[in-house]
């Protein structure tokens, strides 16, 4: 029961903090005079920093070096000093509401996340937590640690697969196998101790 509990509060912090994270392509439309114009920020994380480069695809625009990228959440901001512009925004969820600023003109902008190709919330905060759990009921020295690395390996083979790394996939279902012939070795030997433990109770008691 404490290791369930402990994995689900694991799962809930992983998730919410993925959450958090403004890692993804932002989407958002400027209206102006009657125009619209697309922009897209893409931003990534490298060693706990945001790094983010801007497109605007109606301008033939690409990989426009953002300059600094600010995050604090929910408040956001984002400047691009090559091209005189800043967003600033708030976030909330997979949106983003703030103001673009360029040239003196200030313009409402609204942007939508689009998560990068692979990312799968839920499915990788419930891998890394019972990963999490099964190691520290293996350092425990726990049987129960081989039913989370089971738990583990169902879980990531399909996530894997579905991301499109087939090797990592079948990589996984190889450790399962290894899996349930630890969980079976160590029902054995259990079962080994006991006896030989109730064999020299059986003595001692003779």
């Amino acid at each position: 029961m404490k290791a369930l509990l402990q994995t689900t509060v694991l799962i809930f912090i992983t998730s919410i903090t993925y959450g958090q994270s403004i890692a993804g392509h932002w989407n958002g439309t400027l209206r102006v005079q009657g125009n619209q114009i697309r922009i897209v920020f893409h931003v990534t994380k490298i060693n706990d920093q945001y790094e983010a480069t801007l497109d605007s695809p109606d301008q033939n625009a690409t990989d426009i070096k953002v300059t600094t990228v600010n995050f604090s959440y929910p408040n956001v901001s984002f400047e691009t000093s090559g091209i005189g512009a800043a967003y600033e925004g708030i976030v909330s969820g997979k949106s983003i509401t703030g103001k673009w600023t360029q040239s003196g003109t200030a313009l409402f902008l609204t942007l939508l996340k689009k998560e990068f190709p692979g990312a799968i919330p839920w499915a990788d905060a419930f891998a890394s937590a019972t990963a999490f759990t099964a190691m520290w009921l293996m350092a425990r020295k726990k049987i129960e640690s081989w039913y989370w690395w089971i738990a583990t390996n169902i879980a990531s083979i399909p996530l894997y697969f579905v991301k499109q790394y087939v090797f990592t996939s079948v990589y996984y279902f190889i450790l399962l196998i290894f899996a349930f012939w630890g969980l079976a070795e160590w029902k054995k030997r259990a079962a080994k101790r006991a006896t030989i433990a109730f064999e020299m109770d059986t003595v001692k008691n003779n």
